[in-house]
């Protein structure tokens, strides 16, 4: 008996040795801006508190419940999926994102260049942007195509301006090949983050 609890000690720790850890990324003070849309389809302004490429502590007047379904849109990072993990006390819940890994290694990217300016060396940079100088039709989810002026891109996304209406924010677009979302809006047109749809 002595011995079968001791091997069922020694299984547990060496099972809490390799578990991989909770938080994987290092959660930052930044106080970040933005809207959200509850699951009522109903927007809140919002802040940050802290935040990582994985999750967030938010501040809202939102009413906040846990396993609740969110879309939030931080002015500097673009839109994200949430799902609330903890609701805190004086209106502040904790949130995963549920963003596919090329959008979290963007969140960390981005994350990286608020804190440490110095790192965004524009010949090093992986998501360098191009100025661009020509149209392309830009596919709608009902199949319409919408005619835009490249205004830059990237590997990880683009800007355009066009004269129609603007597809709402988080609507799937394709360009060419490329699937992408209407991460936010700019003046005259709407910024696209490539992600692959499955």
């Amino acid at each position: 008996m002595a011995a079968d609890l001791a091997r069922a000690h020694a299984l547990l720790t060496l099972a809490r040795r390799e578990a991989p850890d909770r938080r994987r990324y290092r959660r930052l003070g930044l106080d970040l801006h933005g809207r959200l849309m509850d699951r009522a389809g109903e927007e809140h302004d919002c802040r940050t508190l802290d935040i990582s490429a994985g999750d967030a502590r938010i501040a809202s007047p939102a009413r906040a419940r846990q396993g609740d379904k969110l879309i939030v849109y931080l002015n500097e990072l673009g839109r994200v999926e949430a799902e609330i993990v903890r609701v805190l006390e004086g209106a502040t819940f904790a949130v995963q994102f549920n963003a596919t890994l090329h959008k979290r290694e963007r969140i960390a990217e981005q994350l990286t260049l608020m804190i440490n300016p110095e790192c965004a060396v524009e010949d090093e940079r992986r998501n360098r942007r191009i100025v661009g100088n020509g149209v392309v039709p830009v596919e709608l989810e009902d199949g319409t195509t919408l005619p835009c002026e490249v205004l830059d891109f990237s590997m990880v996304g683009l800007a355009v301006r066009t004269m129609r209406v603007r597809p709402l924010i988080g609507a799937w677009v394709k360009i060419g090949n490329q699937y992408g979302r209407v991460s936010r809006y700019i003046d005259g047109g709407f910024a696209v983050d490539f992600e692959s749809r499955g």
